[in-house]
This record gives structure tokens, sequence and C-alpha cells, in this order.
């Protein structure tokens, strides 16, 4: 496999809009294009992923904002390339690290695939016991509805759904009570997947069946926090043209940004599926803590790069 040339990723920190920063850190890494890895039951999706929801925080004001605003707290908001699924009465639940601010979950987000067969889901958050799920969190539980054969988001609300924390492992759990449940996920190092047999709702703790690893569901948790400072931290880079080996680089299709609150742990993507752009903004980040981020580059064939260097920002 060719390995793309020397990736440069620069980044700068606002509070009041972006601004240049004299201190910007600057880091080279060679990335190599990698396939996904096929999992438990998978099969492969052709073409890159679709692009998310944004998973960086809403749109909004970056200083001064009092007034709650709506978060992504836990889960993984990019549309992955493999499906995976399970059959009715076989609950699931996959490993998510909550990001940097603490919030109280209003809602669950789940994907469907195409070939999805559920119209009833039942999910929930589980607080994490040494690996593996461990109890139900009071008020995480919701009914998700969806039409069968439609590709897309689907969600329920919570009507008074749990605080968590930041830095924090939560299991999201799903369960199909009506027909195959089909879902988008990507294999690799990213989180473990558990699941139980033969449930008709899920259980107030987890009866733990089997565990494997590397698995990362498209699913999210939102919420709502409040920050008195929230920053804007401006991603860029330069375009990488050719292959390490000089050849040139001619199915780049765009970028995926990987960033968290601890270095090398990186909670949320954003995908960046334009391969023109060589920069992107991560806006309404909350303050008092320092993000770390990495970039890697998309190719035609579905494949994804290797992480150039971190970077990382303080947001006061």
């Amino acid at each position: 496999m060719k390995r793309f040339a020397s990736l440069l990723l620069v980044v700068a920190m606002g509070c009041e809009g972006a601004i240049d920063d004299a201190d910007n850190q600057t880091s080279e890494g060679a990335d190599e294009v990698r396939g996904s890895k096929q999992c438990r039951t998978c099969k492969p999706d052709s073409g890159l992923p679709a692009a998310g929801p944004d998973a960086g925080l809403p749109a909004g004001p970056d200083a001064g904002a009092q007034d709650p605003v709506t978060a992504v707290l836990v889960g993984n908001t990019t549309i992955e390339p493999v499906e995976d699924w399970e059959t009715v009465g076989d609950a699931d639940a996959f490993e998510y690290v909550s990001g940097a601010q603490a919030g109280k979950a209003t809602k669950i987000n789940i994907y469907a695939a195409a070939s999805n067969q559920a119209t009833a889901l039942q999910v929930a958050l589980y607080a994490d016991n040494a690996g593996v799920p461990g109890a139900k969190l009071a008020g995480s539980s919701c009914a998700v509805s969806m039409p069968a054969g439609v590709a897309g988001w689907f969600g329920c609300a919570l009507s008074n759904g749990p605080v968590l924390s930041p830095s924090t492992k939560y299991w999201m759990a799903a369960l199909s009570t009506s027909g195959a449940f089909r879902w988008r996920a990507q294999d690799g190092s990213r989180g473990r997947y558990s699941y139980s047999t033969h449930q008709t709702s899920l259980p107030a703790a987890w009866t733990q069946t089997g565990t494997y690893a590397g698995f990362a569901r498209s699913a999210y948790v939102e919420g709502t926090v409040t920050s008195s400072t929230l920053g804007s931290a401006v991603l860029s880079w330069d375009a990488p043209t050719t292959f390490s080996d000089g050849s040139p680089l001619t199915d780049l299709t765009g970028y995926r940004i990987h960033y968290g609150a601890s270095s090398a742990s990186y909670t949320t993507t954003v995908n960046v599926l334009n391969a023109a752009a060589v920069s992107h903004t991560i806006s309404n980040l909350p303050g008092g803590a320092t993000y770390f981020f990495v970039v890697t580059a998309l190719s035609a064939s579905g494949g994804e790069s290797a992480h150039s260097s971190e970077v990382s920002k303080t947001i006061p």
C-alpha cells in the first residue's frame, strides 16, 4: 500500500472568533492509506462514509455564553463504512468515552443502515464496570421508532436524562423488538462491543454474553451544557499531492479530524469531505480544557490514512 506524503497540521485558537496565534504548533507525519478491517458478521459498504452531523459543538457565540447549549456529550457522530446487525432479542452495547464537558443527556441518536428491518428499538446508557457494561443509568432509556429499509439518523428524547461526567467511559445499548437491526460501525482499535442474547427488554444490570474489541457504532448522545467561556480551534493543513514515493495522489476525497480532551484519546470526529479543503474550524469548545487534534486523509476507495502527529490548544 502506498503512503501519503507528509501532512502538515496547524492549530490556532480564539475566544471571540478564530485568531492567529504566534505559538501555533505544527506536526508532520507520513500517513498510510489503509482499508477497514472486517468485524464479526460485518459486511463492507462501498465508497466513503457519508458526512454525519457536525461532531463539533453546534454553532453559537464564542464568548460569554451563559445559557445552556446543546452538545454531543458522548458517542460517534460519523456515519461509518461497515454494516453489522443483531437479530430480535439480542441486545448490544458499544463503549465510548465522553468529551471534555459535563452535561445532562436529552436525546439518544442512532444510525440505521439502508438494509435495516427493525422498526422498534430500545436504547439506553450503562455505566462501565471494569471493561464491560454495568448498571443502566437512571433516566437514560427511551424507544426509537424508524421505518424499515430507510438509512438515516433516528433518535428519541429523554424526559429526565442523567448528567454525564466528562472524560468518562459509558456504554450505549440497543435492542430490537421488531425486525433485525442493522447499523453502521467501524472496526479497528476504537473501543469495545458487548452483546447479551435472548432479551425482551434492556435489563437494569447488563448480563454479559460476549465482548469483542474494536468497534465504534454510529450513535451518539446529545445534552445540555453550560459554560462561561467557549472557544474555537482553527485547524489548517497542507494538502498532500503525492505519495511518499513521489507518484501523484489522484484519489484524495477529503479529511477526518479526530480530537479529544486527552492526548492520544480522540472522542470526537468530524468529516471534511472536500478534497480541496485546507482548513476547518471546530467551534464552541468549552473553556478550561486543553484539546488534542490529529487529521487523517480519506481516499476514494474508502481507506483512511494513519494519524498525523498530534497538536493541541488550550481554551482558557
